[in-house]
């Protein structure tokens, strides 16, 4: 980066970090369907970005694109805001590259966007392999008190969101192969054989069934409740329902990403940072039950979100 661009890059970053005096000079763009897919009230939901981003010391304003070309949107909002600081967020943010290159004097922050080279964007990445393998041993951990009990991972490939490789691989590492089943559901596979692959698994002695099977996890869930038994998934965050099915959710918690993507172009700024490249951020593993988790599970945990309701019981199948 050059002298002149550096200064710039450097004084706009300043501006967002000094905003609280002339207004928002940063925007988070979110398009609808991402800021819906959260499943919080919008009044919560820009409170929390909002506040993610003033922990990373950026007065930040969420703006929700609900029209059709959300690129001249993000042009439009930029332009209103008179903004130097933008944060993307998928899918917009895989466009990020050729956003930061339309708009040289803004610094981009692009959640879930690729290796970046430009050198006003920075990239944001989770990590959620070691959340993962760690859901698979709490599950192992868990099913290992109850006698004659077992893990399932059901996974439907492509429509999935991956990760069940990982599961299997904490399951097998604590507790070996006897403790757990492993389904497919297959490409084309309608809810009734969803339904039977869970209905199966209970029967064969699963309390606690890892689900990554794309848009039919509702179907899965209210199955799982039907059978007695629990859930673990990814991604859940604080969505409402479920609450007595959930054992476990493996989190990309946006406040997280918001914050280090936001801190990571700051840094950058005052030459602190790295060159343009991607922040790995970490994913949480969440126990959402009441009682607490084996002890030799406690560790492995990073955060409890507890239900407000009994678990079912020990041995409701």
């Amino acid at each position: 980066m050059s002298d002149m661009r550096r200064a710039a890059f450097t004084l706009g970053i300043a501006s967002a970090l000094l905003g609280a005096c002339s207004g928002p000079v940063a925007i988070a763009f979110f398009e609808e369907v991402t800021w819906y897919g959260y499943g919080l009230p919008d009044a919560q939901l820009r409170r929390e970005v909002e506040l993610a981003a003033a922990s990373a010391g950026v007065q930040l304003q969420a703006v929700v694109d609900t029209g059709s070309q959300p690129r001249a949107a993000l042009s439009a909002a930029l332009e209103a805001h008179r903004a130097d600081l933008a944060v993307l967020f998928p899918l917009l943010s895989l466009e990020a590259e050729a956003i930061a290159s339309a708009h040289p004097s803004v610094h981009f922050v692009a959640i879930g966007g690729l290796e970046p080279t430009a050198a006003n964007l920075t990239s944001v990445q989770f990590d959620s392999d070691r959340a993962l393998e760690n859901a698979g041993r709490v599950m192992a951990l868990y099913v290992a008190a109850r006698p004659g009990t077992r893990v399932a991972v059901i996974e439907r490939p492509l429509a999935g969101s991956g990760g069940a490789e990982h599961v299997v691989a904490g399951v097998l590492d604590e507790a070996g192969p006897t403790l757990l089943l492993r389904r497919e559901l297959q490409a084309g596979a309608d809810r009734v054989r969803l339904r039977r692959l869970i209905e199966g698994v209970v029967r064969d002695g699963a309390v606690v069934v890892f689900l990554d099977v794309g848009d039919l996890a509702a179907v899965a869930l209210a199955t799982i409740a039907d059978q007695g038994a629990l859930a673990a998934v990814r991604n859940w965050g604080r969505r409402p329902g479920y609450k007595r099915v959930l054992l476990l959710s493996v989190d990309e918690v946006l406040s997280d990403g918001l914050r280090a993507g936001l801190e990571g172009a700051a840094a950058r700024a005052d030459g602190r940072g790295p060159p343009p490249g991607t922040i790995s951020v970490p994913a949480r593993l969440v126990w959402r039950i009441d009682e607490e988790p084996p002890p030799a599970a406690a560790a492995l945990v990073d955060e409890k979100v507890p239900s407000g309701t009994p678990p079912p019981p020990i041995d409701a199948r």
